[in-house]
């Protein structure tokens, strides 16, 4: 079961298109169609910087270095096409809980300053028309074995920004908040979906040079950025059907 209440972030010009034409698209996999996850980061807009932390400049102009990113999503599930009923009142989506077979529990425990892919797993179709992705981060104290530490918080983020003007602030940023994102499912347009056989999956993109994009960076303490980071993930992400391997 994942609440959808309080993790539908609106927030006009947050997302930049990416280089492949995407069009929204509707699919609707027979019931207990198994359905694959798998995480990715697009890091197209940074840079490496000479100590290796990904650079990149938000839209108000903040230069902005990410040494080390950790993030922990708790579930992902794909989210049914609304009713005519809830399309008419676009308030009932936003406090809504919805439940689907779909739904894939974690946690995943990702360093996404490193941009590297992951396989969530997979779950069942419920038979029903998915028109977009639910996923959600929240606090947890954990180690894996990879050495990733997280402390009662969804996210860590250090690193440093500039400010338009030149100053300069280091941060270890931490927010002990659950946040998430509500993408809808889209499809690279140059796919003949209708046509094409064989198996589909879903690729969770989200873009971390995106994140803080309308935010007053030198205002924030390190709560506030650590949450605005984990709020832009969410309103930057995307869900895309591609084609299983």
């Amino acid at each position: 079961m994942l609440g959808l209440a309080g993790c539908l972030p609106d927030q006009p010009g947050a997302a930049v298109e990416p280089e492949v034409e995407l069009e929204s698209v509707i699919w609707t996999p027979a019931a207990g169609t198994k359905i694959r996850f798998a995480s990715d980061w697009d890091w197209e807009e940074a840079e490496l910087g000479p100590l290796g932390e990904r650079v990149f400049e938000t839209d108000l102009g903040y230069r902005v270095g990410v040494e080390l990113g950790v993030l922990a999503t708790i579930a992902v599930m794909l989210v049914p096409c609304p009713s005519a009923d809830e399309q008419a009142d676009s308030a009932l989506r936003s406090h809504t809980t919805i439940t689907d077979s779909s739904e894939l529990l974690g946690p995943w425990i990702e360093a996404f300053s490193t941009g590297e892919p992951l396989e969530l797993g997979s779950s069942d179709a419920s038979g029903s028309s998915y028109c977009g992705l639910h996923w959600l981060s929240a606090a947890l104290t954990i180690t894996t074995e990879a050495g990733l530490e997280l402390d009662q918080t969804s996210i860590e983020v250090v690193g440093w920004f500039e400010t338009p003007e030149g100053e300069r602030r280091e941060f270890d940023a931490t927010v002990p908040l659950a946040a998430g994102g509500l993408p809808e499912l889209v499809i690279d347009s140059s796919l003949a979906f209708d046509e094409l056989d064989g198996d589909w999956a879903i690729e969770l993109i989200r873009r971390p040079s995106r994140a803080l994009d309308g935010e007053l960076l030198e205002q924030l303490d390190e709560a506030e950025l650590a949450y605005a980071f984990v709020y832009g993930l969410g309103t930057s992400s995307r869900a895309q059907l591609v084609a299983a391997d």
